[in-house]
């Protein structure tokens, strides 16, 4: 199918969607190797943009010294959308309804749900259709519903107890994982004498929370991948005492 849009084309924008998978399974190299190879012997005519909603997946499968795309993209850090994105669809709504609501609840309904447009956009539909009026109301309720769908406490029980502590130190704004206050609160949290807690014991668990839970941000930084799980710990977990001092 590539080769076929390359023949019909001189100029081709190619946009590859959720690309963190191609580093998921095995069966996909075969994949990955042909669009290196592809893409490299295109390079006049192909530009590619990948996106994906895991950060961290998509820096994997550009970073491994050993991957198929090993240093083959650049990262573009895309800004938030903000008061000029609510404004656009206030005027939307207005033109579908002849309704209104404030600017002000519309930013306060778009940062409920952690400025994400298509569930912004979405609100707004089901306001459409239910002739609705109350945007920070219909975005709590679509808030609340998918806290309820992402069955967060089913997540955090199949989680390991250092797993556990390191969320709650990070949703709480925790840093400095590898440091003393760090490894004192996860001792607490499991029962244990601080001097038990190895740091190798820490890096165990940040590999396996990289990707599904947490995204490296900066060296040592680490932010959630779905912010609705670090508000349901941030809610049903008290932050450490250290980090209230």
């Amino acid at each position: 199918m590539l080769r076929t849009l390359v023949a019909k084309h001189d100029r081709i924008l190619l946009c590859l969607d959720e690309a963190q998978h191609l580093v998921t399974r095995p069966e996909f190299e075969n994949l990955v190797f042909f669009l290196r190879t592809f893409f490299d012997q295109n390079r006049q005519r192909v530009r590619v943009m990948y996106t994906g909603s895991s950060r961290d997946g998509l820096r994997k499968l550009f970073n491994k010294r050993k991957a198929a795309l090993f240093q083959s993209s650049s990262q573009m850090e895309l800004p938030q959308l903000g008061s000029g994105f609510v404004v656009h669809m206030r005027q939307c709504y207005k033109q579908a309804t002849t309704h209104d609501f404030s600017l002000r609840d519309g930013l306060v309904a778009f940062s409920m749900l952690n400025y994400v447009p298509r569930e912004f956009r979405s609100v707004l539909e089901i306001m459409i259709l239910s002739g609705s009026i109350d945007i920070i109301n219909e975005a709590a309720k679509a808030r609340d519903e998918q806290i309820e769908d992402g069955n967060y406490p089913a997540t955090w029980n199949s989680l390991k107890g250092i797993d556990q502590a390191l969320l709650t130190w990070i949703a709480h704004g925790g840093v400095g994982l590898y440091q003393e206050a760090c490894k004192d609160y996860i001792a607490n949290h499991l029962g244990i004498d601080a001097s038990q807690i190895e740091t190798h014991q820490i890096q165990n668990a940040v590999n396996r929370l990289r990707g599904e839970h947490l995204s490296l941000v900066s060296h040592g930084n680490y932010e959630f991948e779905d912010a609705r799980f670090q508000e349901w710990i941030q809610v049903t977990t008290d932050p450490p005492a250290s980090l209230c001092q």
